[in-house]
């Protein structure tokens, strides 16, 4: 089989763009007896019969850490909050989980990457603006409670509902995350998620300012069955090892540089990997660290559940770097322990690999079995879904034909935030679409909308939706499926059968 060449998509501007998504993975109890499940405050009795669980308690005084003088778990401040006045976020659970987050920094002290990911993490709630934070910060904005550092959000301070953000409070850069988000999660998921934020955190100090590129060519149906043969290749590395491993190695890389060579994105695809594979490494790692460090074959099995979960279907484009990069982290891990050492913003994973191995020469693509990586099924799959994607193309042309718009043209308004909660779709000369709930932001105010088409147009230079029932007043309108939202200065005007927010 011999990949052939398609149309490829041209690049697609977005500004200011925020589209963040956390991945992780959960366990039911870890290696050295924690339990990352229960969460009972100090006030709180357990049930009748059972002992107060471990994890609920501050470590005994007689074996003292970094992270437990920084979070007493039972200071008398946080119960007496607790016990006169209700909160958004639960004080205590919030500072269970700084506090173990801090003891996983503390117990691996740079050994994973090389520097502490000890980062400044604030939790908020959109509804109340309360937020709690593990640190001071520089200001002196925020009030210190027992280990917990308490605030107000300022009103100037835009935030997204379900997104982590890294924002500058208080004269300093923190990671924002809504307490929504991690709420009834367990301990090791959120973790695990937490930990991948913080190594985003401090990414810039060892990599650079890097920023994710167009990886639309991911739309096309012979760059999605490669990089879903890629990650098998990779997946089947890791489980068998030895000689065999080596060769699955070799595959990898040769169907990653067919691929490449036919779609001419090498640059955009190491960029994705770098971002997002690096820090989806990290976070496997903590979770290996509290599985016992070893690499075993459930767990990469869970991993190989996992791939076929984010890179199948719609959000392909935006998943896989997440997998390949951490997949060539894990590998590079086996091949060379001094790897971290050397990655820059400019590396490519797939070469680092290849040096470490002392690979020279790869095998060409028509004497690869591709179907012991499942060439077969992972074919048919694609194929379905591009003409499912087809079919949806063919809507949103129509839509856009014939149907009333919301346009926010870049003439006339500032984009500085997008969040997806869906499907998104890139199409060949035109842009892409967010199908689902969506919510963008920018100096204009907000447009909140559920369970609908976002459409970016490179074409037009504007963000639009499709409207029915339409309904302006001042500062806001509304349809059936979405609600604007907009600050002093801005308006709805009617143009043709469309409406366009413009400065008024």
């Amino acid at each position: 089989m011999r990949l052939h060449r398609n149309y490829k998509s041209p690049l697609i501007v977005i500004i200011t763009l925020v589209i963040i998504f956390s991945v992780g993975c959960g366990r039911s109890t870890s290696a050295n007896g924690d339990d990352y499940y229960v969460i009972t405050p100090p006030t709180q009795a357990a049930p009748d019969g059972e002992d107060q669980p471990e994890a609920s308690q501050a470590p005994p005084e007689e074996n003292p850490d970094a992270a437990s003088a920084r979070y007493q778990l039972d200071d008398p401040d946080i119960v007496e909050l607790m016990q006169s006045r209700s909160h958004a976020i639960p004080l205590y659970e919030a500072a269970q989980l700084f506090y173990y987050l801090d003891k996983s920094f503390d117990k691996d002290n740079g050994a994973i990457w090389g520097i502490p990911l000890h980062a400044p993490i604030m939790f908020y709630d959109l509804e109340t603006l309360e937020l709690v934070a593990n640190r001071p910060d520089p200001d002196g904005i925020l009030e210190q409670v027992g280990g917990l550092y308490l605030g107000i959000l300022p009103n100037d301070l835009m935030l997204f509902d379900g997104v982590v953000s890294y924002l500058n409070f208080g004269g300093e850069r923190w990671i924002m995350s809504p307490w929504a988000s991690v709420d009834g999660l367990n301990m090791s998921f959120e973790l695990s998620t937490l930990s991948h934020k913080a190594f985003h955190w401090h990414q810039p100090a060892f990599l650079g300012e890097l920023r994710l590129s167009d990886n639309s060519h991911m739309n096309e149906i012979e760059a999605r069955i490669s990089i879903r043969l890629e990650i098998n290749a990779l997946i089947t590395a890791l489980r068998r090892g030895g000689d065999a491993g080596l060769a699955a190695i070799n595959d990898a890389l040769a169907i990653r540089a067919e691929r490449r060579r036919i779609f001419d994105r090498k640059a955009e695809e190491n960029s994705f990997e770098l971002i997002e594979g690096l820090a989806h490494y990290i976070e496997w790692s903590f979770e290996l660290e509290r599985e016992g460090n070893v690499l075993g074959t459930q767990l990469i099995d869970a991993y190989r559940m996992y791939t076929d979960g984010v890179v199948r279907g719609d959000n392909l484009e935006r998943m896989y770097g997440y997998v390949s990069g951490s997949l060539y982290a894990f590998l590079l891990d086996e091949a060379d322990p001094s790897w971290m050492q050397e990655v820059t913003g400019n590396s490519d994973l797939g070469t680092m690999l290849k040096d470490a191995i002392g690979i020279t020469t790869l095998p060409q693509i028509d004497d690869i079995d591709l179907e012991q990586y499942g060439y077969t099924v992972i074919a048919a799959q694609e194929r379905t879904w591009a003409r499912e994607r087809d079919s949806v193309i063919e809507q949103i042309k129509e839509s856009l034909a014939n149907d009333p718009l919301l346009k926010f043209s870049y003439d006339h308004v500032e984009i500085e935030g997008w969040t997806i909660h869906g499907q998104w779709f890139t199409f060949p000369n035109f842009g892409g679409v967010s199908r689902g709930n969506s919510q963008l932001i920018g100096n204009f105010g907000s447009l909140s909308v559920t369970n609908g088409d976002l459409i970016l147009s490179d074409i037009e230079g504007a963000f639009m939706i499709v409207v029915f029932d339409i309904e302006i007043e001042d500062g806001w309108a509304s349809g059936s499926n979405w609600v604007l939202e907009l600050n002093d200065g801005f308006g709805v005007e009617r143009d043709g059968k469309d409406f366009i927010v413009k400065r008024t």
